[in-house]
C-alpha cells in the first residue's frame, strides 16, 4: 500500500507540472504572452491550488474513504485537463468576435481562473490527501511503537516527528513527479507531441494509478472488516477505505477512462479535437501548419493566398505580400544613413521582407540572429519569391542563437546593426534594450557603425505611459552612443545610434579609414538619402524625398516628440534593474485595462526605504498578535514562516533567471537546467529533513522515556536557524553578482561562472526544501495533552499538510505577481533581494516569539 500511494503522489506532481505548463503555453497564444500575463496565470494557478490544498485538508481528515476521495480527485484532475485545453482554443471566440484584439487584465484573470480552476484545485487538493494517506500510513508503524514505549507523553512527540516526516516525504515525492514532469515535458513531450495527446497520456498515466488504489481500497476495506471484531484491531483512524461499491465503482470508472483515452492516441480522436480547436482558434483563416518548439507556439494560417505565421498568437511575417512600409522603414532608412553598409546584422523580425529589401543594398553580408530554428523552418514551408529571396541568398547567414549572443560573439564589426523587436514586458525583448546591451552592440560596431530600433509610439499623440517607455530607451540610449536622431513615424518611432555622431560621407576613404567628409547624423536630410538609394539602385515603394520631408524627418514633428519625451527624466534600463518592463507593462495595462492605470502610477516611486517602512508595520502588528492571541501565535507564525518561505523560493527562482540572462542570454535549455537544479535542491532539501525527523523521533522517544525531557525549544531552535539561512542566502546574492562583474573573458571563466549559478540554484532549493517538513512536525507537536496530537489518527495530519501548502503556494503567488512585475523591475535585483531578506527577518522574529508546546 505504501509504494501505491507514493507513485500516486508522484503521478499526481508529474501530471500536475504538465498541466500547467502546457496551459500556460495555451493561454499565451491566447493572450499574446508577456510577463504581466504569464504573472497573473501562473498566480492564478497557484491560488486554485492553495484553495485546494486547504479546503480539501480538512475534508480528507473527516472521511473514512480517504483511498476514495484520492481516486475520485485524480479522475476529476485527468477529464478536466483534455477539457481545459479545448476551452482554452475557443475562449477568444467567447470573449470576442474580433481576431487579434488584445485583453487587458480583468479579462486574462477572469478567463484564465475559470479554465484553470478545475485542474488546479483538484491538483492542490490530491496532495492534502497523498499527505494524509502516506501519514496513517507511517501512523501504523508509530502505532506500534507507542504500545510498548514506557512514556506515553514521548511517544506522542516521536509520532509527531514520524508525522511530520511523512508529510516531508510526500512533499519530497510531489517534488520529485514535477521534477521528471518539467524534463519530460521541455525535452520530450512538447516538441514531439501536440496539447490533446499530452493531455490524453497524462489521463493514461493517472488512471491506471487510479484503477491500482481502487483494487487496494477494496483489500482495505475487507481487511478492516475482518479484523474489526478481533481484539486489539487498528483504531478506526488508521482506516484508508471503505471498500465495497464506491471503490468497485471507481475502479470501472478508471479502467473505461484509461481505455478511452489509449483508443483517444491510437486513434484519430485527438488529432480530430486538435484540428477542430484550432480552427476556431483562428477565425476566418485556415491553419496550414501547426508544432510547438521549446521556445513556444508556431502556426501558420493562410486566407486568399497570405500566409501568416504567428508565433504564440502574434503574427510576426506574412507572405508573399507583407506590410511595404513597415519592412522598407526599418530596412532602408538605417542603411541609407551609412554610407556604405557592407556587414549588416538583424536580431529578430528579420524573415518575411526585412532581409529582402536589405538585400537591395550592395551588402556583402547579412547576419540574421534568430532564437528559434523552427520559426524559420516553418516558414520556409510555404516557399515564394519573398521567402526564397531570404533563405537562400548566399549573402544571408542564419544564427539560430540569441540576439545578445550574436552580439558579443560578433567576430567582425558591424557597419548597421538592427533590432527587428520593439520594448515590451517581455524580459526576453527587454535585454536588447538595456544599458549593458548597447555597450555591447557599441563595441561590435565598426568606427562608422549604426544602431536601429524601433519604440512603439507616434510623433502626434503620445500617452504618457507610452512617453515614459520610450524616454527611458532613449536616455539608455544617449549613455553609450554618441548621438541618436530621432525620427517619429506614424506607427513607430526609430532611433538611429552612432558612436560619434557623424557618419561617413562623400566617396573618399573606405570605411575605417580617414579622409572624406563627414556628415553629422542631425545633419542628414532627405535629400542625401535619396541620393544614396539612386546610386545603390535602390527600388522602394513607400519611400521617397517627399514622404520622408512631411513624415519623420519633419521639424515640427521631431520637437512635438521630443516636447513629449525628452523631457520626461527617468532611470536608465539596466540588466538587473529593467525599468522599461514596468513602464512596458504600465503602457500595456493603460490601452486595455485604464482603470488600472492609477496603480502603475502609485508604484511608480517604489523604493526599499516604502518595504522597510511596511515591514516595520507588519512587525508592530505581530507583537500586537502576540499580546493577544498567545499560545496560538505560534502555529501563525510558522504558517506566515512558510509563506514567506514560498515567497523566497520564487523570488529566488526569479533573481537567478535575470541573472543569468544578464550574464550569458537567454539559453533556454540551460534555464530549465537552472529550474531543475533548482526543484532537485528543493527534493533534496526535504528528503535530507524527513530523514533527520525520522532518527530524532528514534533517539528522543528513546531519551524522553527516560528523562521526560521536552524538545520543544531545540526544535524551535532549529527552525529559526533555517530562518536565518534563507535570509543570509538573499542577503548574500546580490553580493556575489556584484562581485562577478560583466567579464567574458574566456570559455573556462564562463564555464565556471555557470557551474556557480546551478550551485546557487541547488543551494536554495535545498534550504527552500528543509523547511516544509520542519514546519509540519512543529505544528503536529504543539497541543495539549490528551487530544491526540501527533498521532495517527491526529484529526490536523491532512488539514496541517494542506493548509502548509496552502500556505507556500501563497507566498510563490505573491513573488510571482509582485516580484517580475513590479519589485525587480522598480528595485533591481539587488532591492528584490533586501526585500525578501526583510520578509524573512519579519517571520523569523514571530516564530522567536511564538510559543510552541509538545503534547
Amino acid at each position: 500500500m505504501y509504494w501505491i500511494v507514493t507513485i500516486a503522489i508522484l503521478v499526481a506532481g508529474f501530471g500536475g507540472l504538465v498541466a500547467q505548463v502546457m496551459l500556460l503555453r495555451e493561454l499565451l497564444v491566447v493572450f499574446f504572452g508577456n510577463e504581466l500575463s504569464v504573472g497573473v496565470i501562473l498566480a492564478n494557478w497557484l491560488v486554485a491550488e492553495a484553495v485546494g490544498s486547504g479546503l480539501f485538508g480538512r475534508l480528507i481528515d473527516r472521511t473514512r474513504r480517504k483511498i476514495e476521495t484520492f481516486v475520485a480527485l485524480q479522475l476529476l484532475f485527468s477529464i478536466s485537463l483534455p477539457a481545459a485545453v479545448y476551452v482554452v482554443r475557443i475562449v477568444r471566440g467567447l470573449l470576442t468576435e474580433t481576431h487579434g484584439e488584445g485583453f487587458g487584465l480583468v479579462e486574462i484573470f477572469y478567463s484564465s481562473l475559470a479554465i484553470l480552476a478545475v485542474p488546479a484545485l483538484t491538483h492542490g487538493a490530491l496532495f492534502a490527501c497523498g499527505c494524509k494517506l502516506l501519514a496513517v500510513l507511517a501512523g501504523r508503524r508509530a502505532e506500534r511503537e507507542r504500545r510498548s514505549a514506557p512514556c506515553v507523553k514521548a511517544g506522542d512527540v516521536a509520532a509527531a516527528s514520524s508525522l511530520g516526516s511523512a508529510v516531508g516525504r510526500a512533499y519530497v515525492v510531489e517534488t520529485a513527479g514535477t521534477l521528471v514532469g518539467g524534463l519530460v515535458f521541455t525535452y520530450v513531450l512538447v516538441t514531439s507531441f501536440h496539447s490533446f495527446q499530452i493531455a490524453f497520456a497524462v489521463t493514461v498515466a493517472n488512471m491506471a494509478v487510479c484503477a491500482c488504489m481502487c483494487v487496494a481500497a477494496h483489500r482495505e476495506g475487507a481487511s478492516a472488516r475482518s479484523s474489526a471484531a478481533q481484539p486489539g484491531a487498528v483504531s478506526p483512524g488508521f482506516r484508508l477505505a471503505h471498500g465495497g461499491l464506491l471503490a468497485a465503482a471507481l475502479g470501472v470508472a478508471s479502467l473505461v477512462g484509461a481505455v478511452f483515452a489509449v483508443f483517444a492516441l491510437r486513434g484519430s480522436w485527438a488529432d480530430a479535437l486538435h484540428a477542430e480547436s484550432s480552427a476556431r482558434q483562428f477565425p476566418g483563416q485556415k491553419v496550414v501548419h501547426y508544432e510547438n518548439s521549446i521556445y513556444g507556439n508556431i502556426v501558420v494560417a493562410e486566407r486568399e493566398g497570405q500566409h501568416t505565421l504567428y508565433s504564440n498568437g502574434i503574427p510576426v511575417a506574412t507572405v508573399p505580400l507583407p506590410d511595404v512600409e513597415a519592412v522598407e522603414n526599418i530596412a532602408h532608412i538605417p542603411l541609407l544613413f551609412h554610407r556604405n553598409p557592407q556587414r549588416v546584422l538583424v536580431i529578430g523580425g528579420g524573415f518575411g521582407g526585412v532581409l529582402a529589401e536589405i538585400l537591395k543594398h550592395p551588402v556583402e553580408r547579412v547576419d540574421y540572429a534568430e532564437l528559434d530554428p523552427q520559426v524559420l523552418r516553418a516558414f520556409s514551408l510555404f516557399r515564394s519569391k519573398l521567402s526564397d529571396a531570404e533563405l537562400k541568398d548566399p549573402r544571408v547567414s542564419r544564427l539560430y542563437v540569441d540576439g545578445r549572443l550574436a552580439v558579443a560573439r560578433a567576430r567582425e564589426a558591424y557597419d548597421v546593426l538592427i533590432i527587428g523587436h520593439v520594448p515590451s514586458v517581455d524580459l526576453q525583448v527587454n535585454r536588447l534594450f538595456t544599458a549593458e546591451f548597447f555597450a555591447l552592440a557599441r563595441s561590435a560596431l565598426s568606427s562608422d557603425g549604426l544602431l536601429a530600433l524601433r519604440v512603439p509610439g507616434t510623433a502626434d499623440y503620445i500617452e504618457a505611459e507610452r512617453a515614459k517607455l520610450n524616454a527611458v530607451i532613449l536616455r539608455t540610449l544617449r549613455q553609450s552612443f554618441g548621438a541618436v536622431r530621432v525620427l517619429p513615424g506614424d506607427a513607430s518611432v526609430m532611433y538611429i545610434s552612432s558612436k560619434t555622431g557623424k557618419a561617413e560621407d562623400g566617396s573618399g576613404k573606405g570605411r575605417g579609414e580617414s579622409g572624406g567628409a563627414r556628415m553629422s547624423l542631425e545633419d542628414t536630410d532627405p535629400a542625401e538619402l535619396m541620393r544614396r538609394a539612386d546610386e545603390r539602385g535602390v527600388a522602394m515603394e513607400t519611400i521617397n524625398r517627399i514622404s520622408l520631408e512631411y513624415g519623420s524627418f519633419q521639424r515640427m514633428r521631431r520637437e512635438r516628440y521630443a516636447e513629449l519625451v525628452e523631457q520626461v527624466d527617468l532611470a536608465a534600463n539596466l540588466d538587473q534593474k529593467p525599468t522599461a518592463v514596468f513602464y512596458g507593462a504600465a503602457y500595456w495595462t493603460a490601452m486595455y485595462t485604464p482603470s488600472l492605470r492609477s496603480v502603475f502610477a502609485r508604484l511608480e516611486g517604489l523604493t526599499v526605504a516604502h518595504g522597510i517602512a511596511t515591514l516595520a508595520g507588519v512587525v508592530l502588528l505581530c507583537i500586537l498578535a502576540r499580546l493577544v492571541m498567545r499560545r496560538r501565535f505560534g502555529p501563525l507564525a510558522v504558517s506566515c514562516a512558510i509563506g514567506s518561505t514560498g515567497f523566497a523560493g520564487m523570488m529566488f527562482s526569479l533573481v537567478l533567471i535575470f541573472a543569468f540572462q544578464a550574464f550569458f542570454g537567454y539559453v533556454f535549455h540551460e534555464i530549465g537546467l537552472l529550474i531543475a537544479v533548482f526543484m532537485l535542491g528543493t527534493a533534496a532539501g526535504g528528503f535530507a529533513m524527513s530523514r533527520h525527523l525520522d532518527a530524532g523521533a528514534r533517539t528522543r522517544e528513546a531519551v524522553g522515556g527516560v528523562t521526560g525531557r521536552r524538545p520543544g525549544v531545540s526544535d524551535r531552535a532549529r527552525f529559526l536557524l533555517l530562518e536565518f539561512a534563507i535570509l543570509a542566502f538573499a542577503a548574500l546574492m546580490p553580493v556575489v553578482f556584484a562581485s562577478i562583474g560583466h567579464s567574458h573573458a574566456s570559455d573556462s571563466a564562463l564555464a565556471w561562472l555557470k557551474a556557480l549559478f546551478y550551485l546557487l540554484c541547488l543551494v536554495s532549493g535545498v534550504l527552500i526544501g528543509a523547511q516544509f517538513p520542519f514546519a509540519c512536525k512543529l505544528m503536529l507537536a504543539h497541543g495539549r495533552s490528551g487530544t491526540g496530537m501527533g498521532s495517527a489518527d491526529d484529526p490536523r495530519v491532512g488539514s496541517t499538510a494542506g493548509w502548509l501548502y496552502a500556505a507556500d503556494l501563497a507566498g510563490g503567488w505573491a513573488a510571482g505577481m509582485i516580484g517580475g512585475v513590479f519589485l525587480l523591475p522598480l528595485i533591481g535585483v539587488a532591492g528584490a533581494c533586501a526585500v525578501t531578506a526583510l520578509a524573512k527577518l519579519v517571520t523569523a522574529l514571530m516564530v522567536g516569539m511564538g510559543r510552541f508546546e509538545s503534547a
